[in-house]
């Protein structure tokens, strides 16, 4: 690192890095709107988060199946509830760090004396990335869609598991329809074998 100078970055304080986050702050206010219309965020399942295994879906009863799938639906709109909020959470984020990033280039240009050789693109992005202020709000941005991509998993993996089951009790409902026709069938053929008997024998 000898003889690199880096870039100074006169630090705007933490005040301005608040006072962005709290100008693009729209959450409370929307989720409190949603909360009078009686939308609220469910509640956590007290169960753990069932998880498909083997060839459980084969062998399990009807009613446990039943069960099941009400269990993965609990956990599936709880976490999908939870990933909405941080995706609205996000976006605060990133329309205050975009604010932020404008503010430090607007300001690097404005610092530059006349006559000296302007900044390159590349030398302005560094500046920006260097900057202390846009590193605390990439930090913010960086947990929550750290939290967003690891939430998105989960729903994705619930809502497979959710299709696999609605598709068994689907086959098993057919398969039950197509036992009850079979034996109607065979009972409506006995009774006619029955019924014709005596008249074969006149």
């Amino acid at each position: 690192m000898s003889g690199v100078k880096l870039p100074s970055h006169p630090r705007a304080g933490a005040s301005f890095v608040s006072s962005q986050e709290q100008r693009w702050e729209t959450y409370g206010e929307v989720d409190r709107s949603l909360e009078e219309l009686g939308v609220y965020l469910p509640n956590k399942p007290s169960f753990d988060q069932p998880i498909l295994e083997g060839t459980f879906l084969t062998t399990v009863s009807n009613t446990d199946l039943a069960i099941l799938g009400t269990e993965f639906l609990s956990w599936f709109s709880y976490l999908s509830e939870l990933l909405s909020r941080v995706e609205a959470q996000l976006l605060e984020v990133e329309n205050a760090e975009e604010t932020i990033v404008a503010s430090l280039r607007y300001n690097k240009r404005q610092g530059e004396t006349q006559g000296t050789k302007r900044m390159t693109a590349e030398d302005m992005r560094d500046y920006v990335l260097l900057s202390p202020d846009y590193q605390e709000i990439a930090l913010k941005k960086q947990r929550l869609t750290q939290r967003k991509k690891l939430l998105q998993v989960r729903v994705d993996v619930l809502d497979k598991s959710l299709k696999m089951i609605s598709r068994q009790i689907t086959l098993r409902g057919i398969d039950i329809e197509a036992q009850r026709i079979e034996h109607s069938t065979n009972r409506g053929y006995g009774q006619q074998e029955t019924s014709s008997t005596p008249w074969r024998d006149r």
